[in-house]
């Protein structure tokens, strides 16, 4: 087991997922299973993409500029999204190499990025815009 220790989260951290924590992934999203506390996870199609990114063997600095020069967007964003997404699941406890910070007042909201697509319409016709009365 990877002793977890507190860390800042920056370019240098090579973030690696837990053991204990299961993925599975759906249309691009993925779903985690922390198997310690019993809790679900879920992470959008960015999340997901740093997810399997997480292998203990490359940097947040790197995995950024592998994103940013595939999907031709600024560093800046990219690397603004992925920390605070890094920093989510550190808050979380599913990295194995960071201790979860102390949780504050409010913490487990969901992290909007710049990456993530545009909510979707109530004419997609996955989504009902107001429920059915029965």
């Amino acid at each position: 087991m990877t002793r977890r220790r507190r860390m800042k989260v920056d370019e240098r951290l090579v973030p690696l997922r837990r053991e204990a924590v299961h993925t599975v992934e759906v249309d691009g999203e993925a779903v985690l299973l922390d198997e310690d506390s019993g809790r679900f996870h879920l992470l959008n199609a960015t999340g997901a993409l740093l997810w399997v990114c997480f292998d203990g063997a490359s940097s947040i600095g790197e995995i950024v500029t592998d994103i940013s020069d595939e999907l031709g967007t600024p560093r800046e964003l990219v690397l603004a999204d992925t920390l605070a997404i890094v920093r989510h699941l550190a808050s979380e406890g599913l990295l194995a190499n960071v201790e979860p910070a102390p949780r504050k007042a409010g913490a487990g909201a969901p992290v909007e990025t710049h990456l993530d697509p545009p909510t979707a319409k109530p004419t997609d016709s996955r989504f009902v815009p107001e429920p059915p009365n029965t």
